[in-house]
This record gives C-alpha cells, structure tokens and sequence, in this order.
C-alpha cells in the first residue's frame, strides 16, 4: 500500500512536470500583439480563446460574451490571415501570438492561457465557435454566478455541449453568406438524439456524485460517430493542484461545481463544407483529418437533412433546463432566489 502510493506520488509529479516544460515551450515562442482593455474586476471570469482565422465567429462571440458580462478577453492566435487580428485589435481585446504547431501544443498553448491569467481568478477557456451559457442568466448575473461557486467552495464548472444547425442541415460545395450574421438566428436548432451518457469515474475529480459526460449527439445520429465527447470543463479558477486543459474535456484535480452549464456550438454553419475539405487536405491535424474525413465520406452523393420531429429551435436557458439537458441544484436555486427551477 505505501509503495503504491509512493509510486502514485512520483507519477503525478512526472505529469506535473511535463506539464509545466510545455507551457514553458510556448512561452517562449509567444509574443503580446496587443494589450487590451483591462477592467480589474477579479471576481469576474476572463475569456480565453485560441484562435486561428475566427471572423466567421468573431462579432457574434464577442456580442454574446459581453452582453453575459464579461469584460477582458485574451486571445492566442495561431496564424491567422482573415482580417482575425485587425477585429481583435479594434475589439480592444488582449492579443498573444504564437506559431507553434497547432497538433502539437493545443493543450500547452490553452494551459498557458490559464496559468498567464487565472491565478487566483475565473477564467472561461472557450472555442471561437463556442457560446457559454448558465442556468439562470437571464435573472442572475456572472458576478452573483460566480460568487455563488466561490462561496460553496468550487473552483470548476462542466459545461456540455450542443450542436447548432440550420432549419434543413445541408451543406453546399462552397460557402454562402450568412443570412443576418448573427450565429443564433442563423443556426438556431439543435437535436438530442444520438446523445449518450457516461459517469465520471476517473480524472481525479470531485462532485456531487450527479456530474456525467455526454458523447455522441448529431456526430452519432447523422454521421455515425460514437466516441465524439461533449463535455468539458471550460470554467476554471486555477491553484497550484490542478492539471488544466489536458485535453479538449478534461482537466484534473478539480472540484466540479453542483450544476452544469451549456457551451451551444456552431461548427455546423455554411462554411462547414469547405473548412472540413480544406482541414483533410491540408492534413494539419491527425484527429481532425481522420473525424472530417469520415463526414465527407458519409455526405457522398448529397446532402443530410435532419428529420423534422428530431429539431428542437432554441429558446433560451430554461427551455435546456427543462429538457434535461443541463442541471442545476436546489442549493443554487436557493442561493440566488431564481424561480426558473425546471419542472419536475
């Protein structure tokens, strides 16, 4: 048993410190491109992204991300050459480069996000094609929200995420313009099927014992894919224990708050088609390759339409409350006196 634990030690603190030298690595290689505005508010989260040719995305992340509330973003940009950095700049937003290999230091370059600046402080890592939400946002503010985690004693939140498609889900051969340029009204269904669920039973963290991992959802249900997770903890206060961003889902050694939020994702918009041939033919990213590539296959011959009767259109945070797709506890009720508790 003490040799065990004694082994059990020294492979944390390999991991640990492998960790540690390939955030070290991209320090190293990252440059500040701009200082944005910085509000001092420390009990509000900052928004982290990292980004490579996000102006698909950009007005309408921004526009959400501070209607929510928050106030600083910092972006790591990977080679951008869309007009990304010009927007980014104007949108006074704090702005890092670094040109290392995204494959290979996805995580590192996320975790150096996190370590640069969520010392003692929230910080959200989302993608660019992302919108968090949390139950109650509509009532209860991101100061009250995070004070609430703080005050139970949480320093991480598990969001899940849910595909956002058009009214017939159909792809072209080539981009088309955006009908309103805004991600919501041009994207604003999403299916359950095809959603599965497993429980947490690694990773080294604590819950409530309610928490889970969705896998599967529209990647199943149209294209065949089972083993696409879609959960992840993107809402983070940082010590000196965790292990953050160790793949796109997982970080370790944390303490998952009672509820669960929404991350809704529009990967799934008019340029889909062409990014996915342009990613498998680049051959830029094995994994990716491998997941667009098997899509392709499967859209051989025509478009995929989604079955009327399996498209929800989105509403708002209550209506994923009451369809079970996210949860919150009565503690969290309780403590913000929000009635928008789901029906039983």
């Amino acid at each position: 048993m003490i040799r065990k634990r004694i082994l059990g030690r020294y492979q944390r603190y390999k991991e640990k410190m492998a960790h540690h030298q390939k955030i070290a690595v991209v320090k190293r290689h990252t440059s500040l491109l701009h200082k944005g505005f910085a509000s001092g508010h420390h009990e509000l989260p900052v928004v982290l992204c990292l980004v490579k040719n996000g102006m698909e995305h950009l007005p309408s992340f921004m526009n959400h991300y501070r209607e929510l509330g928050f106030e600083d973003f910092v972006f790591m940009d990977n080679g951008s050459s869309d007009g990304t950095l010009d927007f980014l700049v104007k949108s006074n937003c704090t702005v890092y480069q670094c040109s290392l290999g995204y494959e290979e230091y996805i995580y590192a370059m996320k975790q150096f996000l996190v370590h640069l600046c969520g010392q003692g402080c929230w910080t959200l890592y989302v993608d660019v094609d992302e919108l968090w939400l949390y139950p109650g946002c509509n009532t209860v503010d991101l100061s009250r929200f995070v004070n609430y985690l703080d005050r139970a004693g949480y320093n991480a939140c598990q969001a899940h995420m849910l595909d956002m498609f058009p009214k017939n889900f159909q792809f072209s051969d080539g981009p088309k313009d955006s009908n309103t340029g805004v991600l919501g009204e041009d994207y604003p269904f999403f299916t359950l099927q095809g959603l599965k669920k497993s429980p947490f039973d690694r990773y080294f963290i604590q819950d409530d014992g309610k928490r889970f991992q969705y896998h599967g959802g529209v990647n199943q249900h149209l294209f065949g894919l089972k083993d696409i997770y879609l959960s992840k903890i993107p809402l983070i206060k940082l010590d000196k224990n965790m292990l953050v961003h160790i793949t796109s889902h997982i970080s370790k050694h944390v303490v998952l708050a009672d509820l669960s939020c929404a991350l809704l994702h529009y990967k799934f918009t008019n340029a889909f088609f062409v990014k996915a041939k342009k990613i498998v033919d680049e051959k830029r990213d094995r994994w990716a390759v491998d997941y667009y590539g098997k899509i392709l296959k499967k859209m051989e011959g025509g478009a995929i339409v989604m079955a009327e009767q399996d498209a929800f259109q989105f509403n708002d945070i209550q209506q994923l409350l009451q369809l079970g797709f996210i949860d919150a506890s009565d503690a969290y009720y309780a403590s913000n006196n929000t009635n928008q508790k789901p029906c039983p």
